[in-house]
């Protein structure tokens, strides 16, 4: 993880990046299909078989502060095998 993300003030405003978009909104107003996953089994069964055609949206929500900390724990884990 970088240092600075242990200064929530300014990692926030300068690596954090948080966006406020509505893609659902964006896809309705190009008419592009969009999916909000919710499970991982969403996910799979949408990727498999993707479409020939098309052009398809899969958005998938994220918690940065708890993925970070996921990863953490699991290089931790993985780096000691």
């Amino acid at each position: 993880m970088l240092p600075i993300a242990q200064e929530d003030s300014f990692f926030e405003e300068y690596f954090a990046t948080p966006q406020n978009v509505d893609f659902s909104q964006l896809c309705t107003t190009y008419n592009v299909e969009h999916i909000l996953i919710k499970n991982w089994t969403q996910l799979e069964q949408l990727l498999s078989p993707l479409p020939s055609t098309g052009i398809r949206v899969l958005e998938l929500k994220t918690d940065r502060k708890r993925d970070a900390l996921w990863l953490q724990n699991n290089l931790a884990k993985l780096s000691k095998n």
